[in-house]
């Protein structure tokens, strides 16, 4: 039963991300740590739909790697807000697998199946309460509102995503910080730099945060597309224990150039 569950969670998934219109953009990223590429993820937009994709793999190049994560979300482009359908992924450890599959309904948390299931049952992590509404999927969590007309565009990075991988409940705080022109892959972006900050939510039935991981900061760098009603992350960078990760897009033609002109008006 559980297996199909999460069959029917994943076809139901491409099905509702659907084939891509001619209207469609697709924004390409590349995940590097240490210096090394270690995996990709990708960002499909629609007039009202989007799906992020990633797969990324964590070891030595000339051998089986340690890690390998891949994960898929889709949802709807609502006017000031995301509103996640679903999110699936499928983690390989010292060659053990899990899979997670969320589906949401009007931003509620529904059904949660994970393979194999941690202690409670493979619906046991699912939050309840207040802690199952307004909650995103962690690829949903990418993608930001745009700031409403009247007010500053900057102040969209005054937000809380509350997100749910699963497993797990955390909000993540952002705060804005500046106007900045990044250049990637030899093309000036102009930019709004947001700070952000990992908060353990201790939701009942969800999986506590462990006590001895960091609560790791970043710095995002957002810009429009999507008619400027979508902030989507041209770069990405936190500092781990040991190393620096970083992700970042690798073809910023698609964002829109002049920020202050547009969503900064």
């Amino acid at each position: 039963m559980r297996r199909r569950r999460i069959a029917l969670a994943v076809a139901t998934c491409v099905v509702l991300a659907g084939p891509a219109t001619a209207d469609a953009i697709r924004v390409p990223y590349r995940a590097i740590l240490a210096g090394f590429e270690i995996g990709s993820l990708r960002i499909d937009l629609d007039i009202d739909r989007y799906r992020i994709v990633l797969d990324g793999a964590l070891g030595q190049a000339d051998k089986q790697p340690a890690v390998q994560l891949t994960a898929e979300g889709a949802g709807r482009l609502l006017y000031g807000r995301i509103q996640p359908d679903l999110y699936t992924a499928s983690l390989t450890r010292a060659g053990a697998n899990r899979r997670i599959a969320v589906a949401f309904a009007n931003g509620t948390v529904g059904a949660v199946a994970v393979i194999p299931p941690i202690a409670g049952g493979s619906a046991g992590t699912r939050p309840i309460g207040s802690q199952a509404r307004g909650v995103i999927d962690p690829l949903s969590a990418l993608a930001i509102p745009a700031a409403p007309a009247g007010m500053a565009p900057l102040s969209a990075c005054g937000r809380t995503q509350r997100v749910f991988d699963g497993l797990t409940r955390y909000d993540v705080e952002l705060f804005p910080s500046r106007v900045e022109t990044i250049v990637l892959a030899q093309t000036p972006v102009e930019s709004m730099v947001c700070r952000a900050q990992l908060r353990p939510v201790n939701a009942p039935n969800t999986r506590r945060w462990p006590e001895a991981l960091p609560r790791y900061g970043a710095l995002v760098w957002l810009a429009p597309l999507a008619g400027a009603r979508l902030l989507l992350p041209v770069r990405i960078e936190t500092d781990l224990r040991w190393s620096r990760l970083i992700l970042e897009t690798t073809d910023p033609r698609a964002f829109q150039a002049a920020v202050r002109s547009a969503a900064l008006r």
